[in-house]
């Protein structure tokens, strides 16, 4: 494998400099995972994950529910897999905080459904739950700490929620009803590590991350998301070995089909992430471009909320900026003069499908990228 040459202005590397960077690889070998039986756990001052509820004299719980034949297939490849991984027991004693598993289906980046997922109905447990407001950071911010890096490692790790373990009163509220084999009794079992769909799972899984690479001004982390950024060849071999090898010592392993080395761009967040410069992902602007007019308040909800995280797209010097081309739509969501929600499919007009079209042209133009900026420090005026 030869030395990676990025097109003009992006890193490149020498023949020696990639062999370096392969040779640390090789020995850091180990903090790739191949199947989630070999998953040690992690094992970080942060600790286990926990539940804890606002009135610990609560409860949830269901009653076990019939599946159809091809759904009882689907949970029970899926849990079996969990069962010999570990990351799912049999409840050692009756739990009062039971749920049912359900059947999700899955949406691809174009927005059409293409898989499914078996998940905990988690509802009853997290309406109990204290919650953990900790906000994630604004995709745009972590870009432009980037700045102009030119070299890019994205990491991902293996069943990363899986990979916390849980503490002894957390392991007792997911519980859940599966019967593990044909014409059995649906059981209790519980998640011994931390299962998709609990209320605080992810703002966890980003503490981790945070308290794991903190000092590493190299990295930058959303939820599960791994990214690492240097301005020149060496210096990404020693980053992304630290990296590693603080992951490793925590009990973390990383995925080796997911995870991206010495890119030239990578998806992030659902961008595509390039040395000084993201842009929307491809499928993301296709989505952008055939969102339906929305017929009601909630279908103005869907739309703006999924511009809104492509919002820092509509910058542009000279021109009206998000929150004024959004400014129509966003005037369906208030209430009308008696209080009640406005009827979105009665009152839709030209400036509201202007609108409309305004944002979908502008978040998806060629010209819709952020380049990176001089980040010297401005002043203040008032």
């Amino acid at each position: 494998m030869g030395p990676r040459e990025g097109s003009q202005g992006e890193g490149s590397w020498t023949e020696d400099e990639w062999q370096a960077f392969l040779a640390m690889l090789r020995e850091e070998k180990d903090f790739m995972s191949t199947t989630a039986t070999d998953l040690p756990g992690y094992t970080g001052a942060v600790g286990p994950f926990e539940i804890p509820f606002l009135d610990e004299t609560k409860s949830s719980f269901q009653k076990p529910r019939r599946y159809s034949p091809a759904e009882r297939q689907l949970i029970d490849e899926h849990f079996n897999k969990l069962l010999a991984a570990g990351i799912i027991t049999k409840a050692p004693h009756y739990c009062e905080n039971t749920c049912n598993v359900v059947v999700a289906m899955k949406k691809a980046l174009d927005g059409t459904w293409t898989d499914t997922r078996v998940a905990l109905d988690l509802r009853g447990v997290n309406e109990l739950s204290k919650r953990d407001r900790t906000p994630p950071r604004l995709p745009e911010d972590l870009f432009r700490d980037m700045g102009k890096d030119q070299y890019i490692t994205k990491l991902e790790l293996r069943q990363g929620f899986h990979q916390i373990p849980l503490t002894e009163d957390a392991m007792n509220k997911t519980c859940f009803w599966w019967a593990s084999r044909e014409g059995a009794a649906p059981e209790q079992y519980v998640y011994t590590r931390m299962p998709f769909g609990s209320t605080n799972s992810t703002a966890k899984f980003g503490r981790v991350l945070e308290h794991e690479l903190q000092g590493l001004k190299c990295v930058k982390v959303y939820c599960d998301d791994i990214s690492i950024t240097s301005s020149a060849a060496a210096q990404h071999v020693a980053d992304v070995r630290e990296v590693l090898q603080r992951l490793k010592a925590a009990g973390l392993r990383g995925h080796p089909g997911k995870s991206v080395f010495a890119a030239v761009g990578v998806e992030f967040l659902g961008f595509l992430l390039r040395p000084g410069r993201m842009e929307p992902h491809s499928a993301k602007v296709a989505a952008i471009k055939s969102l339906p007019t929305p017929k009601d308040v909630r279908g103005v909800r869907v739309v703006l909320g999924f511009m809104n995280f492509y919002r820092v797209m509509a910058a542009r010097v000279g021109k009206p900026d998000y929150s004024t081309l959004a400014y129509p739509l966003n005037a369906l969501l208030r209430k009308d003069n008696n209080g009640d929600a406005i009827n979105v499919a009665k009152v839709w007009g030209k400036e509201h499908g202007d609108a409309l079209s305004a944002l979908k042209l502008r978040l998806t133009e060629p010209s819709a990228v952020i380049h990176a900026y001089d980040a010297t420090p401005r002043g203040h005026y008032t």
